[in-house]
């Protein structure tokens, strides 16, 4: 079986729930898949649930879904992260803990994150001496970032983002993450030094030299329609793909990352307008077409679609309601130089 790794604590755990049934309805083959779900506390509730999920998917390919109780103890002191303010981001540096060692290689994926083709063939990219297989982080803001150091007397550390990457995806070859002491090596750097993605820097810092660039097909970042994309080659780049490599990505797209604020449960508007702007993608669509038919997690998710599409309509109500001022305005702005222009013409005639 294909083993995969995902973090989610109680309140995701839905959320990991249409990730993994996405996975099993693009899944071809006969392999199967052993999904690990890394976690904290997790109430009897929430492994039934886990438990039925297994069994209705079980139509589509062979499954097993795993829950792993991690602890936090090797992450005081580091920021807490995420919505609910934990340490489950950096559960994915201990992913090596929880598969067997004749196991060679695993995928870790975020939770948010929707598989919209098979990804049975990632486990047969040839991964060489590299520790993982990456796809570059899609933003690159500035060239260098410069990490604050946590304590006096140790070496400065810069992060070069031309060749950044993003940990939602990571293929890792785990003889080689062991062999390095990965996980040992990044909960150090987290202790030493302050940066604005914990474990992800601390990735970047440790693995850099050791990874495979990956097509950006595997960890597609669903784009807001105010973002403005600057290829790199190009002045002032904002992106770190050059323009043919995200066309061709464009053509067979595996997995969808939504990444920032855009998750498909949280709103369909985006939220950097003043008014709200409704989002049309196919792949929000998509995923409430799987998160709706998800048995395990159902009612909960449908009461989440209900609250969204209420917001929708209400948006469409402002929406309509503004265009039709604005309409108003200028029919009413248009009277008064055609009034005008009458009196005067009645006064020459």
């Amino acid at each position: 079986m294909y083993h995969i790794v995902l973090n989610s604590d109680e309140s995701y755990m839905k959320y990991a729930a249409v990730l993994i049934s996405s996975i099993a309805k693009n899944s071809p083959h006969d392999n199967g898949y052993m999904i690990h779900i890394l976690t904290n506390e997790i109430s009897k509730e929430i492994s039934d649930k886990m438990e039925l999920l297994t069994n209705s998917l079980s139509k589509y390919c062979k499954i097993s879904i795993k829950l792993h109780h991690m602890g936090d103890k090797d992450f005081q002191g580091s920021p807490l992260w995420g919505e609910n303010q934990n340490y489950l981001a950096y559960y994915r540096l201990k992913l090596a803990q929880v598969i067997p060692a004749d196991i060679d290689r695993c995928l870790y994926l975020d939770v948010d994150m929707l598989v919209v083709g098979d990804i049975s063939c990632l486990f047969e990219v040839d991964l060489g001496e590299a520790i993982a297989g990456v796809v570059l982080d899609f933003y690159r803001p500035q060239n260098k970032r410069p990490l604050a150091l946590k304590r006096q007397k140790l070496s400065y550390v810069t992060l070069d983002t031309n060749i950044y990457f993003n940990s939602g995806l990571l293929l890792v070859n785990l003889k080689q993450w062991r062999e390095h002491k990965v996980e040992e090596t990044c909960i150090e750097f987290l202790s030493n030094y302050e940066s604005m993605f914990p474990d992800q820097d601390a990735l970047n810092v440790v693995i850099k030299d050791k990874t495979k660039i990956l097509s950006p097909k595997f960890n597609y970042y669903l784009l807001l329609p105010s973002n403005k994309l600057v290829f790199r080659g190009k002045n002032n780049a904002n992106i770190n793909e050059e323009e043919s490599v995200y066309n061709e990505a464009l053509k067979d797209i595996r997995i969808v990352h939504f990444i920032g604020h855009l998750k498909p449960w949280d709103s369909f508007v985006e939220p950097f307008y003043n008014y709200g702007h409704l989002v049309a993608t196919p792949y929000i669509r998509q995923w409430w077409s799987i998160a709706l038919r998800c048995e395990a997690f159902r009612d909960e998710l449908l009461d989440i679609y209900e609250n969204r599409e209420q917001e929708k309509l209400d948006i469409l109500a402002r929406d309509i309601y503004l265009k039709m001022k604005k309409l108003e305005y200028k029919i009413n702005s248009t009277r008064h130089p055609i009034r005008t222009l009458i009196k005067k013409l009645k006064g020459e005639l």
